[in-house]
């Protein structure tokens, strides 16, 4: 398989690279979010969208660097009713004491709204690891910061691109494989 290709292959060719050395771990929870949206017109404020609760998942694969963990994973989460999609380019694990970690990401992020938006995206957590080794329970902030698309004919004029930013805080049951 051609480990080529960037974003749909990104999990795969990192866990056929040496699967025996890596680890997989997914999450499903909450989050909390709230979406920030700049029509970038002059004479209109950027505008904050309702808060809401909504469902979030994570798949990732992540080899060992030094005393923690480096891999990658995506995020599929809503926000006011459009989906997000999050790549952690970079997502570091590094447990603190026996049954603690902490963690902190980078990458790029996707909002489906009537057009795509893309922008920055990341975050920092901490997991605390349960008796059984393979579960934990999660607590992350993350951010899709200035996801930008472009207007539609009828919007309002001015800046050529609208923005997007979306904050969440989110609680989650992980398992790792």
């Amino acid at each position: 398989m051609n480990c080529k290709t960037p974003v749909a292959m990104a999990l795969f060719c990192l866990a056929a690279s040496q699967a025996s050395a890596t680890t997989f771990l997914t999450e499903a929870g909450a989050s909390i979010s709230r979406e920030r949206i700049d029509p970038g017109s002059p004479g209109l404020e950027p505008y904050n969208e309702s808060t809401e609760i909504t469902p979030h998942l994570m798949a990732g694969a992540y080899r060992t660097a030094g005393q923690g963990l480096l891999g990658v994973a995506l995020d599929l989460d809503r926000s006011n009713g459009s989906t997000l999609l999050g790549l952690r380019a970079l997502d570091y694990r590094y447990p603190l004491w026996n049954n603690l970690e902490v963690h902190g990401f980078l990458g790029g992020a996707r909002l489906d709204d009537t057009r795509p938006a893309y922008g920055y995206y990341y975050g920092f957590g901490a997991s605390y690891r349960l008796p059984s080794k393979s579960w934990s329970i999660g607590l992350d902030f993350r951010g899709a910061d200035k996801m930008a698309r472009d207007k539609e004919p009828g919007e309002p004029t001015g800046r050529q691109d609208i923005y997007f930013d979306v904050y969440s805080l989110t609680l989650s049951i992980q398992k790792r494989f």
